[in-house]
């Protein structure tokens, strides 16, 4: 067991913080928006910005991006949404786990895991409509929640999970404790986001979507700009939560504080009310941050070993289990990117991603 909270690695003593607190976001690499709203990079100079207009904030007319409250049961910070509606149809419900388990199976991983994963898919009356990962005994019984309604953010919820369901189910049975259900949660984040980024790779939605060619393209500019937006977001929210939790920002202050942080670094104007809500325990941003890294790191390893459509190479699939998940999370996500891709985390493996969706 380390002693140190995994999630501390980037909030306490770290130069990389020090910086990132003299540069909000800017480690990101600068690609998404400057101050003012203004576009960075050339990758967004073609995307239509119109932050201080007070104009609807868009991309194009299929999509909107609409500030809205989400109620579910609890309240939820406001958020953005991004998803094109009208693309919603090329991923039916009907199709999702039948298409998912087929591509998992391609690859030469058993999505059951020889039934240590149950799939509790159906919809009945009362189910939450919020999906979620249960392991209840590891390796030998993780549960797959999800009621299913179809479309974008289906899919890539369920593979989200289902990411999570694999690692748990994988794992070496002789683990200690600590490291089947403990560690540094940003390793199962970041098994998580390779699953579901299968959602933002052309060929995986050339072969198991009904979305077409002509339309990947438009879709993966939207999902690009997505990504960017919540990569901006959770970096402004950890750096703010770092002086939430410092003690030298008074109290009184940290909401004007909390709208700057976040405002700037999306340019979508936050409201002072959430800036006691909108915070994620322990750091959880660091984790985010660190899954969004290795997820990246790993992507590119799997294609140098595999080819660009490792997901459907049948050996794959066995490499996953045995380099990644059967090692349950007995490592940080930093160690792990050295011993299995010889490299140090970092957001330019993130940064080239976005760049090819963003075309």
């Amino acid at each position: 067991m380390h002693p140190v909270e995994p999630g501390a690695l980037l909030v306490i003593g770290s130069p990389q913080l020090a910086v990132a607190r003299q540069r909000p976001c800017d480690q990101i690499g600068g690609r998404l928006f400057g101050r003012r709203g203004k576009s960075v990079g050339h990758d967004l100079e073609r995307t239509s910005v119109a932050a201080n207009s007070g104009q609807p904030f868009q991309l194009d007319r299929e999509c909107p991006l609409t500030a809205f409250q989400l109620h579910d049961g609890l309240f939820r910070p406001r958020t953005i949404e991004f998803r094109a509606k009208a693309l919603d149809q090329y991923f039916p419900a009907s199709a999702m786990e039948d298409t998912i388990r087929r591509q998992v199976q391609s690859m030469g991983i058993d999505p059951t895991a020889n039934g240590r994963v149950i799939f509790d898919t159906g919809d009945r009356e009362g189910k939450r409509s919020r999906a979620f990962c249960s392991p209840v005994r590891v390796p030998d019984e993780v549960y797959l929640v999800l009621r299913p309604h179809g479309g974008q953010t289906d899919w890539m919820t369920f593979l989200h999970e289902l990411g999570h369901a694999l690692h748990y189910a994988y794992m070496r049975p002789d683990l200690a404790f600590e490291y089947r259900w403990l560690g540094d949660n940003s390793i199962t984040e970041g098994y998580a986001m390779l699953f579901d980024h299968r959602l933002k790779d052309t060929g995986w939605l050339k072969r198991y979507t009904e979305l077409g060619p002509s339309r990947i393209p438009g879709y993966l500019r939207k999902t690009g700009f997505e990504e960017l937006h919540f990569l901006r977001r959770y970096s402004a929210k950890l750096i703010y939560e770092t002086d939430l939790y410092g003690g030298g920002v008074p109290w009184d202050s940290l909401p004007d504080l909390y709208v700057d942080r976040l405002t700037t670094a999306t340019t979508f104007q936050y409201n002072p009310s959430d800036a006691f809500v909108d915070v994620d325990p322990r750091f959880y941003a660091a984790r985010y941050l660190r899954a969004w890294q290795l997820q990246a790191l790993l992507e590119e390893t799997l294609i140098e070993r595999y080819d660009i459509d490792w997901w459907r190479n049948p050996r794959a699939g066995p490499w996953i289990c045995s380099a990644l998940f059967s090692e349950g999370q007995r490592e940080l996500a930093h160690e792990q990117a050295q011993r299995v891709a010889g490299k140090a985390l970092s957001f330019a493996p993130l940064v080239r991603s976005v760049e090819r969706m963003l075309g």
